[in-house]
């Protein structure tokens, strides 16, 4: 028996076809999530899955028929890629193809109409499968799943008489009075085209084996059917499911058999939270030979929702990891960056310190930042010695560019920078990557040793609350500090939110990395252990503890990028205060003319009132702004 799969898939972020939306769907109908919900049309790479997941569980298939508007998913060098001695043929079909004659109704954007249409595919077999994108094969099927040997087509549903259809609206069932476009209202409509004496054939969200003659037979003795259902461009209550009326139609025949669906079905809701997500997929893995996977709206779930349930249909249907085929060790589960920079006096302990951690599954990237002392050649060594440490050389460009490139080059699913004069405890890895697993985050904090001549002491880094937005607050106005060596970030953030790292800025370039990484609003834990040994008296000419007029000018660079990533009118009483800061700190060194002051200040006065600085402070610089620096400098001397 031949037997064909037809996927219908749309990429509806594709400008095109979101033109034509806009064109053919008024506001009443942009509205409506149950008829034009943008997750209908959203693609996130899930055909990729289902055509995969076809060849691994289906290599039996004659061919693949991908029905679609003007588009193509471009999948087939990956396909070959993942299944290079043999894989299925696969055919990219257009609405215009199966609607010849029928053109009036197209463009379409309704799942229903299309679906009234695929049977007249050219060339499609007598038996074929439906496949909605969202729906995978999750492990191996024979032909017999689909039909049986005696000529019966197999559905995975549930038959109700014709007295369930009779009792279904006075008791509300199957959505029979819904003014919404449902699944189930659909099933409804196709009973009573057939008349409810024939019962309702309920269907669930699994491949659906269908028989094209009889989509044929039927449509020819009522073309009204076939108008009434792809008359509309979005889906319409007065539609029906024409899988459900083939079903009835077969079944009254005596050539359906019915199977029950959940013993076959892995299903994941749509709009799922993390905690579904999470529980569904473990069951999920206690369900090996379940046959059929629905992976409803993954676009809907957050990042890491989507990540996880991604990775899971991955290693469910053996899509191998991208480094393993090129010949690499698979991915580590986090990234070390260290900037190096003549760092020879005080490298080896920190090195002795990463590759000390109690958590093993890291990288080290070592980038040498154009040393000339024996840096670069301790880097090297290291490599050497340890498979999981990579050197990277170049020319000397300060620590902002070296942190970028390490973020490019990491490998990790999370990342986590370190200074070369400063240690990493035992256990730092181990905690922050568990917690990260067990909260979901995509940034743990952790709290940090301070080292000083007088004494080291512990630096509490916990928040008043997690939400990204009161942290971004807390960072700015000194409660917590912005280095990235007490934070465990997710790497792939970095690139999904384009946030890098401002080349020459050599001052507070970690802050604003994170400042921008939390204003799209990420998932952050806490970790009430002090794991990192921050040391503050081996480089004294740190450009922290130093003022120059290069210091002021990156700070003023500092600065200027914040108040840009920021968007306006947002966290206005932290920009007024750090705005503060910085010019109080250019008050007291005096490296600056007044005109000079009154220039660069002039745009920032207007956040010194804002600001949680006394008054005494905020006069002093009102006037530093408006030329008087001398006149403000006396002011601050004075007492009370």
């Amino acid at each position: 028996m031949k037997i064909d799969a037809v996927i219908t898939w749309v990429d509806g972020d594709d400008p095109r076809h979101k033109a034509k939306r806009e064109k053919y769907g008024d506001s009443t109908i942009a509205s409506r999530d149950d008829v034009a919900g943008t997750t209908r049309f959203r693609s996130v790479g899930e055909i990729l899955y289902c055509v995969a997941s076809l060849n691994r569980f289906a290599p039996w298939l004659n061919k693949i028929y991908i029905v679609t508007d003007e588009q193509d998913p471009k999948i087939d060098e990956r396909i070959k890629e993942l299944f290079p001695e043999k894989h299925i043929p696969m055919e990219i079909v257009d609405h215009k193809i199966i609607f010849e004659g029928y053109e009036e109704y197209l463009p379409t954007f309704n799942s229903i109409s299309i679906e009234s249409m695929t049977w007249r595919i050219p060339g499609l077999s007598e038996h074929f499968i439906e496949f909605n994108d969202d729906l995978i094969l999750a492990a191996p099927t024979t032909p017999e799943d689909f039909f049986t040997e005696d000529g019966k087509v197999v559905c995975y549903g549930k038959r109700y008489g014709a007295l369930d259809l009779f009792t279904a609206p006075l008791l509300g069932h199957h959505d029979c009075n819904s003014k919404l476009v449902t699944f189930r209202k659909m099933m409804y409509n196709a009973a009573n085209i057939l008349g409810k004496r024939n019962g309702l054939i309920r269907l669930y969200h699994t491949p659906k084996a269908l028989r094209r003659s009889i989509y044929e037979e039927f449509f020819t003795e009522h073309p009204e059917h076939l108008l009434g259902n792809i008359r509309h461009r979005f889906r319409h209550t007065e539609q029906y499911n024409v899988q459900v009326v083939q079903y009835i139609m077969l079944y009254n025949r005596g050539l359906c058999q019915l199977r029950r669906a959940y013993s076959q079905l892995l299903y994941m809701n749509s709009m799922a939270t993390d905690d579904y997500v999470s529980e569904r997929l473990a069951q999920f893995s206690q369900q090996p030979n379940h046959k059929f996977g629905c992976f409803n709206s993954i676009d809907q779930m957050s990042e890491w929702g989507q990540r996880q349930t991604i990775e899971w249909i991955e290693r469910r249907i053996g899509m191998p990891n991208r480094a393993t085929t090129e010949g690499e060790a698979p991915a580590p589960k986090i990234s070390v960056i260290v900037a190096v920079y003549n760092a020879e006096a005080y490298l080896d302990k920190c090195m002795h310190s990463i590759l000390s951690q109690t958590f093993t599954d890291f990288e080290v990237l070592l980038i040498d930042d154009g040393s000339t002392d024996s840096s670069g050649a301790m880097c090297d060594n290291y490599a050497k010695q340890d498979s999981r440490i990579r050197v990277i050389h170049q020319s000397n460009g300060g620590v902002a560019r070296a942190r970028q490139t390490g973020i490019e080059n990491a490998r990790g699913e999370y990342s986590i920078h370190a200074d070369p004069d400063d240690l990493m405890l035992p256990t730092q890895l181990e905690v922050l990557h568990r917690k990260a697993i067990e909260s979901h985050a995509d940034m743990v904090i952790c709290d940090f040793y301070k080292q000083r001549a007088r004494g080291t002491k512990r630096s509490k880094q916990k928040p008043t609350t997690l939400s990204a937005a009161n942290i971004i607050d807390e960072l700015l106005n000194g409660k917590l500090h912005g280095p990235l060596w007490n934070k465990l970030i997710r790497t792939s953030l970095y690139s999904k939110y384009n946030i890098s790292f401002v080349p020459g800025l050599n001052y507070c370039e970690d802050l604003l990395v994170c400042v921008k990484l939390l204003l799209n609003h990420i998932r952050v834990a806490y970790v009430a252990e002090a794991l990192y040994h921050y040391n503050m008296i081996v480089n004294d000419n740190s450009i922290t503890r130093n003022y120059s007029r290069e210091k002021l000018e990156l700070r003023l660079t500092f600065l200027h990028h914040l108040f840009e990533a920021i968007p306006a009118g947002k966290h206005e009483r932290s920009k007024g205060n750090i705005a503060t800061a910085v010019a109080y700190q250019c008050l007291q060194w005096g490296v600056l003319t007044d005109e000079e002051y009154a220039e660069i200040f002039g745009e920032y006065k207007k956040y010194f009132k804002k600001s949680h600085f006394n008054i005494k402070r905020k006069t002093a610089l009102q006037l530093s702004a408006n030329g008087h620096q001398t006149l403000a400098r006396r002011f601050i001397k004075k007492k009370g």
